[in-house]
């Protein structure tokens, strides 16, 4: 029951969250076409620097999984 509960407010949050995005969107001058765009391809409207801080964070989590991972492969062998 819980997992419905967590579930339900991850998605009132999502909606939430999507809906401020596409009105700000709006109010800026952007059509409802280019509103929704941006608001569902982030990427496309990041700047490089926030794409390489992106690029950096995945970077450091994919590193942190595969050391987390090797520590528990030895330590079982």
């Amino acid at each position: 029951m819980i997992n419905v509960k967590i579930a339900g407010i991850v998605c009132l949050l999502f909606s939430t969250l999507i809906g401020v995005s596409l009105i700000l969107d709006m109010a800026m001058g952007f059509n409802r076409k280019d509103a929704v765009r941006n608001a569902f391809i982030p990427f496309r409207v990041m700047d490089v620097g926030e794409t390489a801080v992106i690029g950096l964070f995945l970077l450091l989590l994919a590193a942190d999984l595969i050391m987390t991972f090797i520590r528990k492969r030895k330590g079982k062998g």
